[in-house]
């Protein structure tokens, strides 16, 4: 949390290529995305806003209680598909505690599909982060049409065989 406070000063300083400032901020360039969106990206994590956003939004779901958060569930009667990606090793934090982190993700996001009786969640395939919707857009674009097509009743929602 502490090193989340100082990235919108970092950013502020306008840390140049190179630098471990700059190098805090800015991820890697992901080979899978055009160099369109890696330059936006990195654009975005150079911009203090974006870290005060990031931030807030942590400190919003941290606030939240679980009490809070039963509250506000209710069942739906939708179709609805969760689509969930492994959380990529992260510095500093051992492999036992990643392994249990993706494992209450996932916990989490199984919670997200059962708010309705037509929802299911699906893995998104190996390599693909967070960031599913610029990593892979095909898997979203036809998780939604298949949503689609089962709330107009088309077709139904079912898990991939496997």
């Amino acid at each position: 949390a502490g090193e989340l406070r100082r990235k919108p000063a970092m950013a502020r300083s306008k840390p140049a290529p190179g630098t471990a400032e700059y190098d805090a901020l800015v991820a890697q360039r992901d080979p899978t995305l055009t160099d369109e969106v890696n330059d936006a990206l990195r654009d975005l994590a150079l911009r203090p806003s974006y870290w005060r956003t990031i931030k807030a939004e942590g400190d919003a779901a941290n606030a939240a209680s679980a009490e809070e958060l039963r509250a506000a569930e209710r069942q739906l009667d939708i179709p609805l598909i969760v689509l969930s990606a492994l959380w990529a090793p992260i510095p500093g934090i051992p492999a036992d505690e990643m392994r249990a982190l993706n494992a209450a993700w996932r916990a989490s996001h199984d919670e997200l599909a059962a708010l309705s009786p037509l929802g299911l969640r699906r893995d998104a395939p190996d390599g693909v982060g967070h960031m599913i919707q610029l990593q892979r857009p095909d898997i979203v674009i036809d998780a939604v049409r298949e949503v689609i097509g089962s709330a107009a009743g088309q077709a139904s929602v079912r898990p991939e065989p496997g």
